[in-house]
């Protein structure tokens, strides 16, 4: 049968943060409702219907940070909301970001294993993501987050008004995340690696 091992994240880097500092750092006001993704601009990413979505969330901000082959497209798309929605490109400071964001959504069209939806867990950061192989197994197992249908602007927008509309669910769903993160922590992968090695050297050893 084989054994799975799920990427690690770095809850220590990805950790709750705080929400005005963060920001800050992305020159943001601090009473607006913010959605913010981390992600390549890249088709697979499906970016454009995240700015789709938000012509549906009129009182919302986007906050994409990545850059990619698409990000000039995206920006024309996102035209006449660009004052609400925010191409930060490439940063360096990803782990200082993502307490900025109210909701965390990763809108792809096809995921293996997700990085970025496990960093934005670690953060404590409530989710919405498509359903992709890769985002549906971590939302099971990590239970910080809605799954949306892909493709699909208005269940997304839903996603977000749903979260926007009960801060006792994003407080429900930000410890879920961080608490399942944890588990999937560098420290804890590599002792649930160890637990496998101690077994299948057990099976070697004579009575």
């Amino acid at each position: 049968g084989g054994t799975y091992i799920p990427n690690a994240v770095d809850t220590d880097a990805y950790c709750p943060g705080d929400r005005n500092q963060a920001r800050d750092l992305l020159g943001l006001s601090h009473d607006s409702f913010v959605v913010g993704t981390v992600s390549r601009l890249v088709p697979q990413k499906g970016v454009e219907w995240l700015i789709e979505a938000m012509a549906y969330c009129p009182d919302m901000e986007l906050v994409v940070v990545g850059d990619g082959e698409l990000r000039s497209d995206l920006e024309k798309r996102a035209g006449s909301g660009l004052d609400r929605i925010h191409f930060c490109g490439a940063r360096k400071d990803v782990p200082d970001l993502l307490a900025a964001f109210d909701v965390f959504a990763l809108s792809s069209l096809w995921e293996g294993q997700p990085i970025a939806l496990l960093e934005a867990l670690a953060a404590g950061i409530p989710c919405v993501a498509t359903a992709t192989e890769g985002s549906m197994e971590v939302l099971r197992e990590i239970p910080g987050g809605f799954i949306v249908p892909k493709c699909d602007p208005e269940s997304l927008a839903g996603a977000f008004k749903r979260l926007r509309g009960n801060s006792e669910l994003r407080e429900k769903l930000a410890l879920a995340a961080r608490e399942g993160a944890l588990k999937r922590s560098h420290a804890a992968t590599v002792e649930s690696l160890a637990g496998i090695y101690r077994s299948f050297g057990s099976a070697n050893v004579p009575n």
